[in-house]
């Protein structure tokens, strides 16, 4: 189950990444910024 988190994680945060909001959460700490990010 922790492996199809993270890949949905990745995919999820590939699109975020487009509008760099979210890149900008995910690149500050980690994968932990980026579920809080998600959850935003």
């Amino acid at each position: 189950m922790k492996t199809n988190s993270f890949s949905q994680f990745n995919a999820k945060f590939e699109v975020d990444k487009s509008i760099g909001q979210y890149s900008d959460c995910a690149f500050s700490e980690g994968i932990v910024t980026v579920r809080f990010c998600f959850a935003v």
